[in-house]
């Protein structure tokens, strides 16, 4: 089973050693197994993400799912997150968000972490949050739009529409 990118500013590559890349869309963005997902705690369906996690990654790595980069005006490959695997540090933030006026951000963080977050974003003046944390968010006190994205929701609801359009 196959879907649709969700992202598209980013592109699952395939880099060799030199640098070169090529683009691996045919190979991503489909549905696989991992024995380290159960029904315990949820529906046994997760969004994986291997450029943000060690079991994500050897899941996809063993099934031939490329990582996602994205690709510079050179044409150059630059992975999403830094080493650390944050897109900024927690204490860059505020200078970021000073430097560049930010209207949206994306939360892809552990929900523990997700409603201060939220909540230092909001004071930050951001308006509008997309949240990919395993948490709803709640910030209409605040006047701020929230989107919280539930990706297994989503999967489900597409089986169940190939089920019923078969």
């Amino acid at each position: 089973m196959e879907y649709e990118q969700l992202i598209p500013w980013v592109k699952p590559v395939e880099t060799a050693e030199d640098g070169s890349w090529k683009e691996a869309s045919d190979k991503a963005f489909r549905v696989i197994p991992g024995d380290y997902v159960t029904t315990e705690d949820g529906t046994g369906i997760v969004h994986i993400a291997p450029t943000f996690g060690a079991d994500d990654a050897n899941v996809a790595r063993a099934a031939g799912i490329p990582s996602l980069f994205m690709i510079n005006k050179k044409g150059e490959t630059r992975p999403m997150v830094d080493l650390t695997g944050k897109f900024y540090l927690m204490d860059e933030l505020d200078q970021y968000c000073k430097d560049h006026p930010v209207d949206i951000a994306a939360l892809t963080l552990p929900k523990e972490k997700a409603d201060e977050t939220a909540q230092h974003l909001v004071q930050l003046g951001v308006h509008a949050i997309w949240n990919f944390a395993h948490v709803d968010l709640d910030l209409s006190d605040n006047q701020v739009v929230v989107e919280n994205v539930h990706l297994s929701d989503s999967l489900m609801q597409l089986s169940y529409n190939i089920v019923k359009n078969s």
